[in-house]
């Protein structure tokens, strides 16, 4: 039976997957097809066997849309939304290096390398959110959406990797397109442009088209493409004081490998923003110096060579390299932007003490990997199985042993020649903020990702539930910083012992990373991580924006009329799991528990606008009222939070 039903299922199929919501440049054309079909089918803890390793198969009524290479079509379509009564799933296809095995006489068989496509499931929309076509709609949009772009900050998987035609620049998905009347896929640039700023837009959102729209234009396209895009940027009354929040929203989610041109593109638009006008100067300082901050966080907790493969997979390394390259002359242009003055007020102050800060972990973080080996490009075994079309793999020897690596990181490259005067006194500078304690603890403070309500899920399933971050703090990191600095040259031997004195006398609070449940489940952030960093890591709290997602997903007004008060994200919080495996803890800034929950993981879980939940809820077992030791009486009854 053919797609060509009229229920309203399948109009928001169709509509859902009309070629205008789509993005194709640089060679990539589509195809779509409405097919009956019947394939290999079998689903095991949430990922799709492939073809070759099941014997079931099943009938569906399918929307495929299929990519063509060089007037080839692929053998599986690369997006597909599959029909069996009322259950919906997405699925899409990757090409892969992959080995098969092969008869070659004489009773022999034999395996080669190969190319072939296989399919993933994105996801499965069950039929109770399949009658309304509101929401069945809405999640059919987040399961493409996520399909194309990734689903995860940080992709250890291929499921939650973004396809490889997105981050060559080659493929789009607009889920909210602002007035689209074309009736085929989206080719120009400066019409991708004006399809990117729908009104009911989501900040993630807006940063993927704008990703979508920087990793398919071309250095020449730039200064064109800034005109036009700051155009429509005011023309839909946004403010220019928030495209940097956007820029740091698409950093925080963006996938940097393979390591195309990206990153260029990126910081040339925001060069060329300054230069027409439309940033400040010191808008964009600011930026770059967040984003090395940003990154200094992310390697204390995740150093190249303990959590990359022994720093086969780099793109953070060439990151700062690159930030550096923007950032360390515009010190000597404006200098009064790093530099205390007589005039300053506080706030100018702790802003310049920020920005020397986000200097100071470029330096450190570019000497500590400079002439570190490493593959010709940055990738991890899974990255390099993909085919990326114009890209060669990297030799897999280069990636399981440093010792066959013929590369260098920076290697003929000198930073220190890179700095201008006003450059050396800013970081002179900002050596001698660290007799601020507020500095001395940046050192050691380390950003780390957990899925803490994810802990009942099978080794290897998918893991949808909410991704919180948090920060952490070392003083045995500090302290290797410290050293560092001194082994650098920017702080003498008496000034180290001094510091290294002040550092260990620091009152720092928090929550010993060794009071937490270990995931005992391998491939998957979690907090125990910060074991393999410091075993007497301190959690500080969790962060401000994951915090804020977290509380407003769940409905607390049951527990609430029993006295218990909730506290704001705004607030310090530490949302973490406990020492129990299945037990959640919401604490405060300093580490006193405002409520115990549970979670019951015996109905499994089920997924609502791409976050997968406990479908049980989550169970209080104990609240205190905030900021005291007093419990809350609960009752005799079972209180359960549950989602919105």
């Amino acid at each position: 039976m053919s797609l060509s039903r009229s229920s309203s299922l399948y109009s928001v199929i169709r509509e859902v997957l009309h070629p205008r919501r789509f993005f194709a440049a640089n060679g990539l054309e589509l195809e779509w097809r409405e097919e009956e079909e019947e394939i290999a089918w079998e689903v095991f803890r949430g990922r799709l066997l492939d073809p070759g390793h099941t014997r079931q198969r099943r009938r569906f009524d399918a929307l495929n849309v299929y990519c063509i290479h060089n007037g080839v079509r692929s053998a599986l379509p690369l997006l597909s939304v599959k029909v069996d009564g009322f259950e919906v799933h997405v699925t899409r296809a990757i090409l892969c290096r992959a080995w098969e095995g092969y008869d070659a006489g004489d009773n022999v068989i034999l395996s080669r390398e190969t190319e072939k496509w296989l399919p993933e499931l994105v996801g499965t929309i069950p039929p109770v959110r399949v009658v309304d076509p509101t929401v069945f709609r809405n999640e059919l949009l987040g399961l493409l959406f996520r399909a194309v772009v990734g689903g995860s900050r940080l992709p250890l998987t291929s499921q939650e990797a973004p396809l490889p035609e997105f981050l060559l620049g080659q493929l789009g998905y607009l889920p909210d397109p602002a007035l689209l009347t074309s009736e085929g896929p989206l080719r120009d640039l400066h019409a991708l442009v004006e399809a990117s700023f729908p009104a009911t837009a989501r900040p993630s959102a807006s940063a993927k088209v704008f990703e979508t729209m920087i990793r398919a234009a071309r250095i020449d396209d730039l200064p064109a493409l800034v005109q036009s895009y700051w155009n429509r940027w005011q023309r839909t009354g946004h403010d220019d004081a928030a495209f940097p929040a956007l820029l740091q929203t698409l950093f925080n989610e963006v996938s940097l490998t393979p390591y195309t041109g990206f990153v260029a593109r990126t910081l040339q638009f925001l060069d060329t923003s300054c230069s027409h006008g439309r940033l400040s100067g010191e808008a964009v300082v600011d930026f770059l110096c967040h984003l090395l901050r940003q990154i200094g966080r992310h390697l204390t907790a995740y150093d190249l060579i303990t959590f990359h493969h022994r720093g086969a997979n780099y793109p953070d390394a060439l990151l700062i390299d690159e930030v550096l390259d923007l950032l360390l002359p515009r010190m000597e242009t404006l200098p009064d932007a790093f530099l205390d003055s007589e005039a300053d007020g506080e706030a100018q102050r702790r802003q310049k003490r920020l920005r020397r800060r986000g200097l100071r972990h470029g330096w450190l973080l570019w000497h500590r990997y400079a002439r570190l080996p490493v593959p010709d490009a940055p990738t991890s075994p899974g990255e390099n199985a993909r085919v990326f079309p114009g890209l060669d793999a990297v030799p897999e020897d280069q990636i399981l042993n440093p010792s066959r690596r013929r590369k260098r990181l920076f290697d003929g490259v000198a930073l220190d020649t890179r700095l201008g005067n006003h450059g050396r006194e800013v970081l002179r500078r900002s050596s001698a903020d660290l007799d601020d304690a507020r500095e001395r603890r940046e050192l050691g403070t380390a950003l780390f990702l957990d899925r803490p309500l994810g802990v009942f899920k099978q080794p290897g399933e998918p893991d949808q539930t909410p991704l919180l971050s948090y920060l952490a703090y070392s003083c045995l990191v500090a302290e290797q910083r410290l050293h560092e600095l001194a082994t650098l040259g920017q702080i003498d031997e008496d000034r180290l012992a001094a510091l290294l004195v002040q550092l260990r006398g620091d009152a720092v609070r928090g929550l010993s990373v060794s009071a937490i449940a270990a995931d005992s489940r391998p491939g998957v952030v979690s907090l125990a991580d910060a074991r393999q960093v410091d075993p007497n890591c301190l959690l500080l709290r969790t962060t401000r924006s994951t915090a804020r997602e977290f509380v407003e997903i769940f409905d607390w007004s049951d527990i609430q009329k029993l006295g218990w008060v909730i506290p704001t994200p705004e607030e310090p919080l530490l949302l973490v799991r406990g020492a129990q495996t299945g037990s959640f803890f919401i604490r405060a800034g300093d580490g006193t528990p405002s409520l115990e929950l549970r979670i019951d993981p015996r109905p499994g879980y089920e997924v609502q606008d791409g976050v997968e939940l406990p479908a049980a809820g989550l169970v209080v077992v104990r609240a205190w009222r905030p900021g005291t030791p007093e419990e809350v009486d609960l009752g005799s009854e079972t209180q359960t939070v549950r989602r919105r």
